[in-house]
């Protein structure tokens, strides 16, 4: 049996191995907090058409 010691598989095999464990709740893209939205809005703007908030590339923070 092949067994790998985890501190000697490479960083990136290592973090493939939890990104199913994240990010994977339907709401994990919503505000957690009461003023998240207005806080994103003031710094990036209006979330485009996917809500998502993006900075523009000349906007100065």
């Amino acid at each position: 049996m092949d067994e790998t010691n985890e501190a000697s598989r490479p960083a990136r095999a290592r973090e493939v191995d939890y990104m199913n464990r994240v990010d994977v709740h339907p709401d994990a893209h919503r505000a957690t907090e009461a003023d998240e939205d207005q806080v994103l809005r003031e710094l990036y703007g209006e979330p485009d058409d996917d809500g998502v908030f993006r900075a523009d590339e000349g906007r100065q923070t």
